[in-house]
């Protein structure tokens, strides 16, 4: 069997995403294989302007600017 390399985990930031991750550290740990994070925002939906006050541009840079600073922290964690 070929040790593993890289590891693709998932998060969501849930906890069972966060268990998962647990695991694949595990194994990282096990094989010296690296841990790549990956975290999927949903898209929002362009609304015509005069038919919205949402911000869809700055609510949706707020979503990725929080899941970047979450996946720093947990990549800090990991090594």
């Amino acid at each position: 069997m070929m040790n593993p390399k890289v590891i693709l985990s998932p998060i969501d930031f849930s906890d069972s995403s966060l268990e998962a991750l647990d695991v694949a550290r595990d194994i990282a740990s096990r094989y010296n294989s690296l841990i790549v994070l990956v975290h999927v925002v949903p898209v929002i939906p362009k609304l015509p302007g005069d038919a919205s006050i949402f911000h869809e541009g700055d609510y949706e840079r707020g979503l990725i600017g929080m899941a970047e600073q979450r996946l720093a922290d947990l990549a800090a964690k990991l090594q």
